[in-house]
């Protein structure tokens, strides 16, 4: 999609294409034609412009998903839903750990293990989980990480001060940012957080525990998902 205006052609275009069925339709109901032979066209031309409206509904919910002043990332966006599509993408926000072994300390380990319950909670609602550190599709971090966003119906923000003693910032904006798009966001908070913002406090949000994660995330996630 080039630009807006070409989002607009588009669907012109598409209307242009339903109201040309619709005049069949009242065209038809002028013509001498016996009452069976009439219904039954009408029947096909009522089919051929409920599957032209579903064509319509899908091109402007791709607009809207992907807004045409994003259009340098739909060549990467293609591959992007090959993995996993839109509709079933979820994009994990979090501090990224240290993945050298020999590097890694207790945090590294434990905001790994909560990073894994989430993906493993994630996929077995038969969602895919998506991290910016998956797979680079640019070579800019902000422009990989615009494309993660664009190309996830919904995320999970995994907000915690054991790890570093702060609210992150890039957790915060990519939050933000999805929630700005309207996105559905999950705000899983581990138990202890004390870098609460107000302008976050008013959103529900689940809890779980640094220690033992796994049980919490995976009930929140559940119950999220599956709703």
């Amino acid at each position: 999609m080039a630009d807006f205006e070409g989002a607009l052609q588009q669907l012109r275009y598409l209307w242009t294409l339903e109201a040309r069925i619709q005049q069949e339709r009242q065209d038809l109901m002028r013509q001498n034609l016996p009452r069976d032979m009439k219904e039954a066209q009408d029947r096909f031309l009522a089919s051929q412009l409920e599957a032209r409206e579903q064509n319509t509904a899908d091109a402007f919910r791709r607009i809207f998903n992907i807004p045409p002043h994003h259009q340098r990332h739909d060549e990467k966006l293609r591959e992007f839903h090959q993995i996993a599509s839109f509709d079933v993408s979820v994009f994990v926000m979090t501090k990224f750990p240290a993945t050298d072994p020999t590097e890694q300390t207790d945090l590294d380990r434990q905001l790994i293990r909560i990073i894994k319950a989430v993906q493993a909670a994630i996929r077995a609602c038969h969602f895919e989980a998506r991290l910016a550190s998956d797979r680079h599709f640019h070579p800019m971090l902000w422009d990989n990480v615009e494309l993660y966003l664009l190309g996830c119906k919904r995320g999970v923000a995994i907000v915690e001060d054991k790890y570093l003693p702060e609210f992150n910032p890039n957790v915060a904006m990519e939050w933000g940012w999805m929630r700005g798009m309207g996105r559905e966001v999950l705000y899983l908070v581990e138990q202890d957080f004390q870098s609460e913002r107000a302008d976050t406090s008013g959103f529900l949000s689940e809890r779980f525990s640094w220690n033992d994660p796994e049980a919490d995330i995976d009930r929140a996630i559940k119950s999220w998902l599956n709703q």
